[in-house]
């Protein structure tokens, strides 16, 4: 079960894994119809944290037919000899941006990107692939705002818990290649958008703001946000317009992009697609999958132990989503990760008549501030814990998993992926 639980890693990471996600697209075939004239430039635009993999593949599959080229790139990557390597007849920019936090490199590309657009041929087919981080390196504030103001609304958002949806209804209204901006710039041109979705659920304008769609919530949706969460000059700029200009803003955002196709070639739901069909392969008779789960790390362990308590072995339940470690009010709290917290939540509390093996794993490889992956434990994990005079408990109330799971040598490190498809976790039940 043990070599069960690292064979599912594997493939975990390898459906999350971005080239091969836009190899698995076979986007030659896919972009054929809109390339069937030779002569039709084709312009690659990668943006975000996976953008040399995309790339990589991308170039792999349409090399010869890229006339124009653009990048943004995490710094560790803007060295690559990827990028130099590409023939010298391609238009190129390739620049290395910043993440969480949008900082002036990150301007000046979006700026950098918009003038790039602009120049393109009127008849060149903008390919575009999105990966996580892009709704960052994409920040263009809209006139009347700053990037200190963009800044500090998104610190103040995330800081206070609002979702992902309000963070990026307040992006998508604060700035301008937001919520369809991109491919409204980029029109007449045709628009063609692949997608590694870092959003559960996959809500496309969510999806690094949705550049290329078209947006559903409103300009006094955005406000409501600003309001709630005391964005003072979010709030000033949304309020500046007046009723009629806000219906027409509203009426513009939301109008289809006919010009514009996306699809989702990697997600949270295909990662556990992939596991669960391993798992169904090895004859386990009932595979159990809960998607799009998104709770405090005690919420997800809970539903899961209720589920468990009820399956005829063998059996396995698989738990997709983001898990949160909530360390407000805790008083020296330790070092650990939502993946690593979960499988330690797990071994404490799950209790059943069956051998069990339980997996958990961040597809970024790198679970919240620590360079591991996740963890694997067992139903023998809580004895072993005890005869070392580990306290599971004691972790958890102090969010302590990574030193916990270390003594317990149940850690997983892989090192970092270069994408982000939130978690998966997967219990084996003998």
């Amino acid at each position: 079960m043990h070599a069960l639980a690292h064979s599912l890693l594997t493939t975990a990471l390898r459906a999350a894994d971005a080239g091969d996600a836009v190899r698995r697209a076979n986007i030659a075939a896919d972009l054929a119809h809109d390339l069937a004239d030779p002569s039709t430039p084709l312009a690659l635009l990668a943006i975000g944290k996976a953008s040399l993999a995309m790339a990589r593949a991308a170039h792999e599959s349409l090399g010869p037919r890229i006339t124009h080229f653009f990048a943004t790139t995490i710094p560790e990557h803007a060295d690559d000899p990827f990028w130099q390597n590409l023939p010298a007849s391609n238009i190129r920019s390739v620049l290395a941006c910043d993440h969480p936090l949008p900082t002036t490199r990150n301007v000046y590309a979006a700026r950098r990107l918009a003038l790039w657009v602009k120049a393109l041929p009127a008849n060149a087919v903008l390919v575009v692939f999105l990966s996580g981080g892009a709704s960052a390196h994409l920040c263009s504030p809209a006139e009347g705002l700053t990037l200190d103001d963009i800044t500090h609304a998104t610190r103040t958002l995330q800081h206070a818990g609002a979702d992902i949806h309000e963070l990026n209804c307040v992006r998508r209204h604060c700035e301008t290649l937001k919520g369809g901006g991109l491919a409204r710039l980029a029109a007449p041109r045709s628009t063609v958008t692949y997608i590694l979705s870092d959003v559960i659920g996959d809500p496309l304008h969510d999806i690094a703001s949705g550049p290329t769609v078209p947006d559903p919530t409103t300009r006094a949706d955005a406000l409501a946000i600003a309001h709630k969460y005391q964005l003072h000059a979010v709030a000033r700029f949304l309020t500046a317009s007046t009723d009629a200009s806000m219906k027409a803003d509203a009426a513009s955002t939301a109008a289809p992009l006919p010009h514009s196709r996306t699809r989702i070639i990697a997600s949270n739901r295909l990662v556990a697609r992939a596991v669960s069909d391993q798992i169904r392969s090895q004859g386990f008779t009932t595979v159990t999958e809960l998607l799009d789960v998104q709770s405090p790390v005690p919420d997800a362990a809970a539903l899961l132990t209720s589920r468990a308590k009820n399956l005829s072995a063998p059996a396995a339940i698989i738990l997709a989503g983001e898990w949160t470690v909530d360390t407000r009010g805790v008083a020296h709290a330790g070092t650990g990760g939502p993946s690593q917290e979960l499988a330690l939540s797990v071994a404490h509390s799950l209790k059943l008549s069956r051998p069990w093996t339980f997996l958990t794993l961040s597809t970024d490889g790198r679970d919240g501030p620590t360079d591991h992956t996740g963890a694997i434990v067992t139903h023998e994990t809580a004895a072993l814990a005890h005869a070392r005079n580990i306290n599971l408990a004691e972790a958890l109330a102090h969010h302590n998993s990574t030193s916990a799971l270390a003594a317990l040598e149940a850690l997983l490190t892989t090192g970092p992926t270069g994408t982000n498809l939130n978690h998966v976790a997967v219990l084996l039940i003998e």
